[in-house]
């Protein structure tokens, strides 16, 4: 099988299939809520949120869990810290923007990284959180 070699304009997105095929389960974004619904909504995790895109009219579907990480953390300045890691800056800034494929250059330019860091990061073979480039590109 041929390596794939992503660039600065490669599409990157989330791949939750990827929880599944690696064994990881996705409830565990739970963490990534406020401490207050942490516990509260652990009956609600379950299932899947169909979003359409406002753009293209596509319906997607995202694992609840994620949708409700965007819901609560949305606003929340904090989210996506400073000096965080790239690859869970990336996921973080990925689930905010429901999932919505994003460039490298994107994802630098709203991380405030330079594209060939966040490249050198969620472009190789290694896979982190499911993130992952379009599969048709």
């Amino acid at each position: 099988m041929k390596f794939f070699h992503p660039t600065e304009s490669t599409r990157f997105h989330i791949d939750f299939t990827w929880f599944e095929r690696e064994g990881k389960n996705i409830n565990s974004l739970r963490q990534l809520l406020p401490p207050e619904y942490q516990e509260a909504l652990t009956e609600e995790l379950e299932g899947w949120v169909d979003l359409v895109d406002d753009q293209t009219g596509e319906v997607r579907s995202i694992p609840k869990i994620a949708y409700l990480v965007r819901r609560y953390r949305a606003q929340d300045k904090n989210f996506i810290a400073r000096g965080m890691p790239i690859t869970e800056a990336a996921f973080r800034l990925l689930l905010l923007n429901n999932n919505q494929p994003m460039t490298a250059a994107e994802i630098a330019s709203q991380l405030g990284r330079r594209p060939a860091e966040v490249l050198a990061q969620i472009g190789g073979r290694a896979v982190y959180n499911g993130i992952r480039p379009v599969a048709d590109e």
